[in-house]
């Protein structure tokens, strides 16, 4: 995985945003505006980019508390993560629900939407079938190319229990993926290679998302 460390480029402009350039901010904001968006898109699709914009806003309320040799991408998940739990909490989900959110005025999640190709379209129904702390692993992982310490950092848990996790999260979803395909040469190249296909969909999802972006 990547992720091991901050790059460069982030690190300048973490540390020029956090001294109040304007210019940084902005910079920081449409680099991880996409990745952030989905992470709500896929959750809380009506509410997506107002939840985005209150994470960009809490990362500035927040950002004499962050650490410059730390990573900006994990901690505006972090943020991210809190107020995604909050609105599950006030719309009365709880932390374990399981599915995208369709909510009212006909919305439709734009990564949803962003995917063609069938392997890619059943990954995702078979993720949403996931508890959402395995959902948030499993993107964190493949699509954010975090490691599991930087994961953990995200959810406020060790690494030992984001490896757990993973592995339960690949172990339910090929038995969806079982459930939901016949056997046969679709079925063969999604179980044969469900990380590479796991990990492909990060792009897609994400410019989907950055297309909406500020």
């Amino acid at each position: 995985m990547t992720e091991a460390s901050p790059q460069p480029e982030d690190v300048a402009l973490a540390r020029a945003w956090q001294q109040g350039s304007a210019t940084a901010a902005d910079a920081l904001t449409r680099r991880y505006y996409g990745s952030v968006r989905r992470f709500f898109d896929l959750r809380a699709t009506a509410q997506a980019d107002d939840l985005t914009q209150q994470t960009f806003l809490g990362a500035m309320e927040a950002r004499e508390t962050f650490r410059l040799e730390a990573s900006f991408k994990t901690f505006v998940f972090g943020i991210a993560h809190k107020q995604l739990l909050r609105y599950l909490r006030d719309k009365g989900q709880g932390p374990r629900v399981q599915r995208y959110a369709t909510e009212g005025g006909g919305k439709t999640s734009l990564s949803l939407v962003a995917v063609r190709f069938q392997e890619h379209q059943l990954l995702l129904m078979a993720l949403t079938q996931l508890p959402i702390e395995l959902q948030i692993v499993t993107e964190l992982y493949y699509w954010e190319d975090m490691r599991t310490s930087a994961i953990g950092e995200v959810l406020e848990i060790n690494a030992s229990t984001v490896t757990t996790r993973l592995a339960r999260a690949r172990e339910l979803l090929r038995e969806n993926l079982a459930l939901m395909t016949r056997p046969g040469p679709l079925r063969d190249r999604l179980l044969g290679d469900l990380d590479g296909w796991a990990r492909a969909l990060g792009p897609i999802t994400a410019n989907a998302n950055a297309a909406a972006g500020p």
